[in-house]
């Protein structure tokens, strides 16, 4: 029959490699002081003076740590923002900066990504988007006078005059650009 007893040597060396972890160290003092109250522990009386001269200091410390956590966390989320901002300036949505309030809110409203909102906002401006992600020119790079202008309007000189049109529109273009040289 197996000997159930403890040996001291054993307990000594629990005691010894508890009361050398500082995790459990005092953890264990506290446990022993809880099962005999009256049991006087100079170790945790010692913890505890130490524990309550530190403890404003502690405080303090961590509503400082607290405060830097919530500034970085605001800080990594207006980059974040920043970020989404310029991504919807670009191709293939080309925002303006007004139009992209107008996506942020459908975001908010919708609960929806930036990219799903500028899809939305695209579709419902009515510009939609071709299904490769496509826009031949983002609307913020769109010179003043745009023919996609004169196709939502029926009584367009487009319509009713198109060679009159186009001879105007080619004759603009080739004041714009300059005289054609061919290299010989």
């Amino acid at each position: 029959m197996a000997d159930s007893r403890v040996d001291a040597e054993g307990l000594m060396r629990v005691y010894n490699d508890f009361m050398a972890d500082p995790e459990i160290g005092p953890e264990f003092l506290k446990l022993y002081q809880r099962k005999y109250p009256k049991a006087r522990v100079p170790e945790l009386e010692t913890l505890r003076q130490v524990e309550k001269k530190f403890e404003p200091e502690i405080d303090a410390t961590k509503k400082e740590l607290s405060a830097l956590k919530e500034e970085m966390m605001a800080e990594r989320v207006r980059r974040k923002i920043d970020e989404e901002r310029d991504r919807l300036r670009a191709p293939p949505f080309g925002l303006s900066d007004s139009e992209i309030e107008a996506v942020e809110k459908i975001a908010a409203e919708e609960g929806v990504s930036y990219t799903s909102a500028a899809q939305l906002y695209s579709y419902r401006a009515g510009g939609g988007m071709s299904p490769s992600g496509f826009v031949p020119r983002p609307r913020a790079e769109r010179p003043e006078e745009d023919w996609r202008k004169e196709l939502k309007n029926p009584d367009s000189p487009l319509f009713k005059d198109t060679d009159n049109y186009l001879a105007e529109r080619r004759q603009k273009i080739l004041k714009e650009i300059g005289p054609l040289r061919v290299n010989q």
